[in-house]
């Protein structure tokens, strides 16, 4: 495939390769190759080993998948700008990856150069000084090799079940973020207190009269004894005698007389004690809280955070090179022709041609549009902007008519429950005589009028509003049936005695 890449590059098999989703299966496979490689250097028989650097023969395979992803790395960050590069976490992640790898590489070079010099190569293990440089590299390529495994969480956001779990992780790493500052200030804190507190009483023995012995525990005698005491206290790992003052025999034969330094004990006692009940009961629950909280909100959304979570991996593949690593090393004449155009607008400034180079902005060969493709966007942007402003006339449309509806069903609710309390009259009214005259007829008095009122309103039965409701009217329907209703109960009105 690398050759394809050569010798045609618009060959339909490199179409077919730089397929997002082609990217992926192939970059994954290349990396589970890489992560083989680096458990057979890990898994070693460490008993017969040599000083100097492993001699498995796996060795130049991985440096050269190293370089590859180190070259990966500059490349999406020189593209992408560093401030929008590292904006990404897995992108800090890779980095702090591969700069572990980068100082195992550095001390393999260091521990061959000191075999080459000293020429004990043959010295047995014990005997090796502490900061020796096979031991080192052990240890950087232990926390490298970690890290390389670790970062198969990426993959899990492609997966629906596993995805909302990757992404409620990255989002709880941000809640212990936060309380590793209380946590740091409250250890620095008692720390600062109890450092060198038991400083004399190190090591000290007493031994009872049948012969037990009991050794001072090194909990609060130095600064690393009290972080490491206070550490592992967190999680209730610390030992229950590590606030214990113990004194030595005045002499050998006296052992029925024991000296009690009990103040000192009771102030170890209870610093430690407070400690507890601070980090351990309150913050720490705190944390659990917070973090559980976290996860409920994900679940919650879990379409929506899982379809983020994966559209971020592919798009992290879009951007990648379509060989992956180690084969990226190799020059192909998409990435030949793009160093080239980058140079040549960076060296002689072309006309239309610019090429950004800040912390903030890509350092891609940006070139200006032509006036076709300008035309197109400005119509195509007139077009969605259109559609935008419609959709939401509509939809303040019907909510507008649904909103008038409630309006008028609340008044209606509202005059109908003032009105049913009113008295009825206790005489007939009687029926107007023909000779009384006309214009007492014709002329209705205040009361009649405020009844009629009252009449043609609550002849609207909620019935109707429900099916006005259902059918959604427009206003000028609304208004033609309230004027029909008005009209007959208007006739009604006139044949009551």
């Amino acid at each position: 495939m690398a050759g394809t890449f050569q010798v045609a590059p618009r060959h339909r098999l490199v179409s077919h390769f730089q397929i997002p989703l082609n990217k992926l299966i192939t970059h994954s496979a290349a990396y589970f190759v890489f992560l083989a490689l680096v458990f057979y250097i890990s898994n070693q028989d460490k008993t017969r080993q040599k000083r100097g650097p492993p001699n498995t023969g796996a060795e130049a395979p991985v440096i050269l998948y190293v370089c590859g992803y180190v070259w990966s790395a500059v490349r999406m960050c020189v593209t992408q700008g560093p401030r929008r590069y590292f904006s990404e976490s897995w992108n800090i992640f890779d980095v702090t990856m591969l700069m572990l790898f980068g100082v195992t590489f550095a001390l393999w070079v260091a521990a061959a150069r000191d075999v080459a010099i000293n020429d004990e190569e043959e010295m047995e293990r014990k005997y090796w000084d502490q900061y020796n440089p096979t031991l080192l590299a052990e240890g950087t390529f232990c926390l490298a090799t970690i890290l390389a495994y670790f970062r198969l969480m990426l993959l899990c956001q492609l997966n629906y079940h596993l995805g909302p779990l990757q992404v409620s992780l990255g989002k709880m790493t941000v809640d212990i973020y936060k309380y590793l500052t209380v946590f740091a200030i409250i250890i620095s804190a008692f720390a600062a207190g109890l450092t060198r507190f038991y400083q004399y009483y190190d090591g000290m023995v007493y031994e009872d009269e049948a012969g037990m012995k009991t050794v001072q525990v090194s909990s609060f005698t130095s600064l690393s004894d009290t972080l490491n005491t206070l550490f592992w206290a967190l999680f209730c790992m610390a030992p229950l005698e590590s606030a214990d003052v113990i004194l030595e025999n005045r002499s050998l034969r006296d052992k029925a007389h024991r000296n009690r330094h009990t103040y000192t004990e009771r102030i170890g006692y209870f610093c430690f004690g407070i400690f507890e009940v601070i980090s351990v009961i309150v913050v720490l629950n705190m944390l659990i809280a917070t973090m559980s909280n976290t996860f409920q909100r994900v679940i919650n959304n879990v379409n929506t955070e899982w379809t983020f979570g994966r559209t971020e991996v592919y798009l992290n593949y879009i951007s990648q090179t379509t060989l992956p690593s180690p084969y990226n090393l190799i020059p192909t004449a998409s990435g030949v022709k793009g160093v080239v155009e980058w140079l040549c607008a960076k060296t002689r400034r072309q006309k239309g041609a610019r090429v950004p180079l800040s912390c903030s902005q890509t350092s891609d060969t940006e070139t200006d549009i032509e006036a076709p493709v300008q035309k197109e966007y400005a119509v195509l942007m007139s077009v969605l902007v259109q559609r935008y402003f419609r959709d939401k006339e509509s939809e303040s449309s019907c909510g507008g008519v649904e909103g008038e509806i409630e309006t008028l069903r609340r008044e209606l609710t509202a005059i109908r429950t003032a009105a049913l309390p009113l008295p009825l009259p206790q005489h007939a009214p009687q029926r107007a005589c023909a000779c009384a005259p006309a214009a007492a007829r014709a002329a209705p008095s205040e009361k009649s009028l405020r009844v009629r009122n009252k009449s043609f309103i609550l002849s609207i039965s909620m019935e109707e509003m429900e099916e006005l409701e259902e059918k959604g009217p427009q206003k000028e329907q609304k208004e033609e049936s309230l004027s029909k209703n008005s009209a007959s109960h208007g006739l009604a009105f006139g044949e009551m005695p």
